[in-house]
Formats: C-alpha cells, structure tokens, sequence
C-alpha cells in the first residue's frame, strides 16, 4: 500500500514536472515565433520602408539563462527581455543591445561581417583596484558613482549611507549591521516600494 501510495506521488511529481517544462519551452517558442515574424518577414521580405532603415537592430542575449544540468535555459525574464527589447527597440544597455548602423557594417574593419561580438560588447568589466583606498581607506567616489542609477530613484538614500571622506573618496556612516534597517526605513525607498506594490496588485486584478 505505501509502495503505492509512494509511486502515485512520484509520478504526480513527474507529470507537474514536465507540464512546467512544456509551459516553458511553448512560451520559448512562442516568443522566437513572434520575433522571427517580425524580423525575417517584416524587417527582411517586407521592402516597405526599407529606404529609411539606418542599420539592424542587434542583440547579445548570450548571458541572460540559467545553467539546468548540462543544458541552458531561458528563463521567463530572459524571455521578455529579448522581446521586450526587440518590439520597442531599447538600447540603453550597449552591452545587450544597439542599432548597429550600416556604415558600421560595411567599414573596412568589418566588411559586411554580422557576428553580433563586432559590434556588442557584452564581456563583464574588469575589477579595478583603487590602491590609495587600500593603503588609506575610504570607497572610492567612482565605485559610488556606478550606483548612479539607483541613486536617482532614491535620492536621499546616498546622504544616508555614505559620508565624504577625504576628496574622491567616501566612509560608510551606518553600522554595518543596520544598513538593512536604514534602507527599508529610507522614505524614497519606501514610495518606491508601495509603488510596487500598488503595481503587483493592479497586475494581478487585470
């Protein structure tokens, strides 16, 4: 009876096993189904309004997947990624993506060669040493300064970090064990997260 019982379960286990899989791999074909439309027929047997294309559109996906065994896969956000960024054409990652102008293509250096790593660079950046920092203390102003981006959604979030140091140079002014508390205390980081919330919640009432 339990031996029964126990084989009911692990075939359970693997039927919702390959229905996720099967979900995955339609969604994936799904997706290189509707971009390949859109390019092969639309971008490339479609002669309408070819006159005014500047270049071709190029994307470098070959880092968004994760390792399944001996395999990779795409993942949803992989997925949406590349269709997202194809259909609205979005190009402000250079690494991931560029419309590569034909004058590009057809350079000397080139000459008409369409292998995606001419013309993306999608190799991670090398890890610089600041050497006065490690001699003197202090985070680098430039290491910071890469966090732009999240600085400008929570503008006061920085102030609440960081102090400067000496020029160039900054210290961390919160207990290493309380960074977690004056984040998820920081008002623009609170807004933002209501936003997102408020976000999830329409999402899934749509």
């Amino acid at each position: 009876m339990a031996r029964s019982k126990r084989y009911k379960n692990q075939r359970r286990v693997i039927i919702l096993r390959g229905i996720k899989y099967l979900l995955i791999i339609t969604a994936l074909l799904l997706a290189l189904a509707f971009v390949l439309t859109k390019f092969v027929f639309k971008g490339g047997n479609d002669k309408e309004g070819a006159a005014n294309r500047q270049g071709i559109f190029m994307i470098d996906a070959s880092h968004g997947y994760v390792k399944d065994g001996n395999k990779n896969r795409l993942r949803e956000q992989d997925i949406y990624r590349i269709v997202t960024t194809f259909n609205e054409h979005i190009t402000d990652d250079p690494k991931y993506a560029r419309l590569v102008p034909y004058s590009e293509i057809k350079n000397k250096r080139n000459n008409y060669n369409l292998n995606i790593t001419r013309y993306i660079d999608s190799s991670n950046e090398e890890d610089l040493q600041n050497i006065d920092a490690h001699i003197h203390g202090g985070i680098p102003a430039a290491d910071i300064d890469r966090l732009n981006k999240y600085w400008k959604v929570f503008d006061s979030l920085r102030d609440s970090l960081f102090a400067e140091l000496r020029p160039a140079f900054y210290k961390l002014i919160a207990d290493k064990d309380e960074i977690r508390h004056v984040v998820y205390n920081n008002e623009a980081f609170a807004a933002y997260g209501e936003l997102v919330d408020g976000s999830f919640i329409q999402w899934k009432e749509y």
